[in-house]
């Protein structure tokens, strides 16, 4: 991919599987798509992700937003040499979501050497589900 943010080109299924045994597995998210500075990924609200109350739990949505800006970040690292770790998240819960799909998206609004800042907005059928930035640390691998 020309003029892209990505230092790693992984695609859709490579990044699936850099998800096996984890957290993310568990809760059924799936990457959908990879722009040149877009990534998408999807998550089913169900069992696994709502809240008693019959919605879709907001530390959820917390988790999809963090793990695509965390997903970006190393994407755009070179893995060898660096990790990328949260290291803050904001999010705004916007509407709730009762059943189907949730899509979130991050975009990049600084990428800098030693800190990225992320945009996340989390959405189903064009209603906005919540918005969210995240800081991810890019440090030295030990």
């Amino acid at each position: 991919m020309k003029n892209t943010i990505w230092k790693q080109h992984l695609n859709l299924e490579e990044l699936q599987k850099l998800t096996k045994g984890s957290a993310v597995e568990h809760l059924g998210i799936l990457y959908t798509y990879q722009g040149r500075s877009i990534l998408k990924a999807s998550m089913q609200v169900g069992p696994k992700t709502m809240q008693p109350f019959g919605i879709l739990h907001g530390g959820a949505s917390a988790f999809l937003a963090e793990t695509l800006a965390s997903t970006a970040s190393y994407c755009c690292i070179d893995p060898t040499k660096n990790v990328a770790v949260g290291m803050q998240l904001n999010i705004h819960h916007l509407s709730p979501a009762t059943k189907g799909v949730v899509e979130g998206s991050v975009i990049p609004i600084r990428l800098g050497r030693s800190v990225h800042l992320w945009e996340v907005s989390i959405e189903q059928e064009k209603t906005q589900i919540a918005l969210a930035l995240c800081t991810v640390k890019i440090q030295e691998k030990a």
